[in-house]
Parts: structure tokens; sequence; C-alpha cells
């Protein structure tokens, strides 16, 4: 991810500074998605405004921009190796959702039989989903996710520069994290989960998704730890311990430590010869 340093500001206005984010402000981008045509609109405090509209019907949705690649990730696993299991007549009829962006807007894949159908969708207005047309979503989301952060830094870095805490961090800890100008660092050696005895095998993989607070002394808040994706439950075990002994150097926001809000993927694998 990347951050604006404050020394950035050096040298420059903060009035010109301001003209600058203005300008950014206007990089918004209309795609064809199926048969709704989508707006997105990254903005200044790190969100990313999307409308959908569709036979004179329009439906509009916001979320952060830390959200976006999470739910991507999440969502991209409804195109996988089910669609064998459908084709082998292995699966009647089901219906499956991914996770939910923002207020309204999700994945969802029905399958009736042999037949397999994906919709994206912002409340009732739907468009029927196929691979292309979720990377086109994939990459506009992520393109104006990547810019809303940048806007955001800017207008953090601004309000830093000028005293302006308030403007700076208009919420209450713990922050997410576009919103702060330096993420934890673990220490040396932390955060690396053992293998598991049930993976020590050539091949075997471990995948876990977590999401956790590291406060502003550098420690993880126990009961923050939420498991959002895994692969096994032995797993799960090593990450959940890793990540209860690691310490971190916090985050800073303004040059003092804060509470982050961190997602964290775990990959790993046993090679044994």
């Amino acid at each position: 991810m990347r951050l604006l340093p404050r020394c950035a500001l050096l040298g420059i206005t903060v009035a010109s500074a301001a003209r600058a984010l203005g300008a950014q402000e206007a990089d918004s981008a209309t795609v064809r998605v199926g048969t709704l045509m989508l707006s997105v609109q990254p903005l200044a405090d790190g969100s990313v405004a999307l409308t959908v509209r569709r036979d004179g019907r329009r439906r509009a949705d916001s979320f952060d921009a830390d959200s976006v690649t999470l739910w991507l990730d999440l969502s991209v696993t409804l195109f996988g190796p089910d669609d064998d299991q459908v084709r082998r007549g292995n699966v009647i009829s089901s219906r499956r959702s991914g996770p939910m962006l923002g207020r309204a807007t999700r994945v969802t894949v029905e399958q009736e039989g042999s037949a397999i159908k994906r919709s994206f969708s912002i409340g009732d207005v739907a468009t029927e989903l196929d691979r292309v047309a979720f990377d086109t979503l994939a990459r506009v989301l992520t393109r104006a996710a990547d810019h809303a952060r940048t806007l955001a830094h800017r207008e953090r870095a601004i309000a830093c520069a000028t005293g302006d805490e308030e403007r700076a961090a208009p919420q209450a800890e713990p922050f997410l994290e576009f919103q702060v100008d330096r993420l934890p660092i673990p220490y040396p050696g932390s955060l690396v989960p053992r293998v598991p005895r049930a993976l020590l095998h050539d091949g075997a993989r471990g995948e876990v998704l977590t999401q956790f607070i590291v406060d502003s002394t550098g420690l993880v808040r126990p009961q923050s730890l939420t498991v959002l994706s895994s692969s096994d439950t032995a797993s799960v075990s090593a990450v959940r311990d890793a990540v209860f002994a690691a310490r971190f150097l916090p985050a800073r926001l303004c040059g003092r430590p804060v509470a982050v809000v961190m997602q964290k993927q775990f990959s790993f694998r046993a090679d044994v010869k």
C-alpha cells in the first residue's frame, strides 16, 4: 500500500495540495457489466461510491476501500471447482451468496441440475455475471479503491501538516488500514505460523484469511481475531497461536501510535523430502 509521507508536503502549500486533491476526486469511471451500466467514484474519505442503472432504475451503494479486495477474494471463490461437480450431476439444486459489500452489493450463484447461473446485484437490480464480466468488475473496483486510498492519504497528510488531528482522525480508534500513515510492522520472526502436523506431507497447503486489531502498544487484542475463511481447522489453530503471540511496531497516525484493524492472509505448505 503506497503512503504519502508527511515530508512530501514540504515545499508545497496546503492550498496547492488541496487543489490537487480536488482534481483527483473527479476521476470516476463508467463501464458496462452484463446488462448494467456501472459507475464508480473514489472519494477523499477513503470510500468508493457505486451506482448501477438499468431500464430507468438506479441503485447506489458505498463502502470503504479496504473492503473491496477482501470482497473480491471471497466472491471469486464462487467461480471454481463446484462447476465440475455440477456438470457430473452431483449437485441437484443449490443457491449460494457471496459476502455483502457495503449495504446491498453481492454476487450470487444458483445451481439447478447441470445449469449454473451467477448474478451481480445491488439490491433488486441485478445482471447475470460470467467470469469475463466479473474480471471487468474486479478491475474497475480495484482501481477505484486504490485511488480512494491515495485521496485519503493526501487528505490526511494535509490535516497532519496543519495540526488538524480531528480532520486527520475523524473517528475513534481502531482505524482501518487506509486511514493510518504507517501500518503495524511485525517484529522479526513474528506472525509466522508453524506448519500443522496434519499438513506434513508433500504438496499439503494451508490457507487462512484473518482480521484482527493491533492496539497502540503493538499487541493483538485477543477478542478481535476473526477467521474470515480457511482451508482446514489445523491451519486455523496454527494461525491463531501465531497471531496471539505476535508483537508489532504499532501503526502511526500524525506521528502517534494508534490501534488499527488489519486483514492478513496466511499461506503455507509443507515440503517433505
